[in-house]
């Protein structure tokens, strides 16, 4: 892991919570976290890559998506770096468009605004209309009438207007501009280019309302303190509430009562959930991973009976799936499961003490 990702997924650790998905372009960084115990209801886990940099390939501006169900419920998480300048308004728009039509191999969500929630976060880029000055944006900053600003807010209009964004919403910018900053300071940019102080970083968010289920926004802030950008970093909370009409996992798992031991067969049962397609993308594996800090894209698993007395290293047995179009986390040596459309089946591996580099640890492999 770059240092980022592991100074982040190592403090999220600290709270219990684990690292799902991550996604990184150049100069973006994108990383969805869960409790452990929602894990095993977590399906169809999916991430997409948008670049509308220079030419529309170069990755500095784009997006990452991360998608899945929880519960069944489609959620969508957008973290974006769009084009900057103030001139670039209807680049932005054009952005938005284009990201929208991200398509998924869910079959029954494919769409990207068929989801029933989507977050929308990052450094949006939308600034303060051309009229108004930097002198004149600080003289409103400075006695605390930021509120005078949001007419020219340019974000604020193209939702108005339905150019971009109208169906999502947002939360009181009860906080200042969070762009430019001289960094190291909480002076606004002293240089010669004089940047109009701008709402630049935003979170939207889109419910469609048809589950009936309740999304309400508890926090949006920005964190002034933090002097090492130019921007200000913001956070936003949120609160769903609902009850899971079924919870249970997708895919069961049921041990023979016999201990497991390298260099001897061991089998498992499996069942599968009515309605939960298989194919030959997907496999059953026994993966070692230190679940407190990060799990690998999965449909399902079992933990009962694999915690150890500290509750930090686990083996997984799980019905991974990987699509064809999506970029996933390199995976070890794995056995597969039989392409047709059976609901039970009987899993045997050989457990070996030979290892497999992954991309971030090595990991015992089985071998059939």
């Amino acid at each position: 892991d770059d240092p980022w990702t592991k100074a982040v997924t190592e403090t999220f650790a600290r709270h219990s919570l684990i690292r799902l998905l991550r996604g990184r372009q150049i100069g973006l960084l994108s990383m969805i976290f869960v409790r452990p115990y929602l894990l095993p209801f977590i399906t169809n886990i999916e991430e997409e890559f948008i670049a509308t940099g220079i030419g529309g390939v170069l990755g500095n501006k784009g997006a990452v998506i991360g998608r899945f169900r929880l519960y069944g419920i489609p959620f969508c998480f957008v973290g974006v770096h769009m084009a900057p300048h103030i001139q670039n308004l209807e680049k932005r728009n054009e952005e938005f468009h284009e990201i929208v039509q991200t398509k998924f191999s869910d079959s029954l969500c494919k769409a990207f605004l068929d989801h029933e929630f989507i977050f929308w976060s990052g450094d949006l880029n939308y600034r303060l209309d051309e009229s108004v000055s930097q002198e004149r944006a600080i003289a409103a900053i400075r006695p605390g009438d930021s509120e005078s600003l949001k007419p020219f807010d340019q974000l604020a209009r193209v939702r108005a207007e339905g150019k971009a964004f109208a169906e999502f919403q947002e939360g009181p910018l009860s906080f200042p501009p969070t762009y430019r900053y001289d960094i190291g300071t909480q002076d606004f940019d002293s240089s010669p280019k004089a940047r109009v102080p701008s709402w630049c970083d935003r979170i939207l968010w889109r419910a469609t309302g048809k589950l009936g289920i309740g999304l309400r926004q508890d926090t949006y802030t920005s964190y002034e303190h933090y002097c090492n950008s130019d921007h200000k970093p913001i956070g936003a909370k949120f609160t769903l509430a609902f009850q899971p009409d079924d919870a249970k996992q997708n895919v069961e798992f049921a041990f023979p009562r016999t201990t497991w031991a390298c260099n001897q067969e061991a089998r498992v049962l499996y069942s599968l959930e009515p309605g939960t397609s298989v194919s030959s993308w997907d496999w059953i594996g026994l993966y070692r991973v230190v679940l407190t800090i990060s799990a690998s894209p999965l449909l399902s698993f079992l933990l009962d009976g694999l915690e150890s007395s500290k509750g930090l290293r686990h083996l997984l047995l799980g019905m991974f799936r990987r699509s064809r179009r999506t970029r996933t986390q390199t995976m070890p040596s794995r056995f597969r499961i039989d392409g047709r459309a059976e609901r039970t089946g009987t899993v045997s591996a050989r457990l070996s003490q030979q290892k497999v580099r992954s991309r971030s640890r090595s990991q015992s492999r089985i071998r059939d």
